[in-house]
């Protein structure tokens, strides 16, 4: 499975490193514009005291996209304007279901015209790190 470049990849494979890690203004108003617009997926949303990132998310311009079991917290954050699209999944099944199931979802984004194709993918929940990690290969 590949994924094609995004805009915001492509973007960034513009940029002279050395200007992206400066300490400076300019390079952090750099580094805002190149996450506005984005699409990142959070592979499980974590506890609702986690809505702090996802409203930080939305603030910067982010496209988020969780991939959560269907009864989840963050399920009411699309309606609110924080989260462009929730991914129901049931994360009762084996790990290897949830993957495919996963790579599906992530490899459809940009088809409704909601979001792009991922950015990004991460986790803030321990037990999701490796399949992330998987994911994100």
């Amino acid at each position: 499975q590949t994924l094609l470049p995004t805009a915001t990849h492509m973007s960034r494979a513009q940029i002279p490193e050395d200007l992206l890690e400066r300490s400076n203004a300019e390079s952090q108003a750099l580094r805002l514009r190149l996450v506005h617009g984005a699409t990142v997926v959070f592979f499980s949303a974590g506890y609702s005291g986690k809505r702090f990132v996802f409203e930080r998310a939305a603030a910067l311009g982010i496209k988020s996209v969780v991939i959560e079991h269907p009864d989840s917290w963050a399920r009411s954050l699309v309606d609110e304007g924080l989260v462009a699209k929730f991914v129901a999944v049931d994360m009762s099944r084996s790990s290897e279901e949830v993957f495919r199931e996963a790579v599906g979802c992530i490899a459809g984004l940009g088809n409704d015209g909601i979001t792009g194709q991922a950015d990004a993918i991460c986790t803030f929940v321990e037990l999701s790190v490796a399949l992330v990690a998987r994911l994100c290969e």
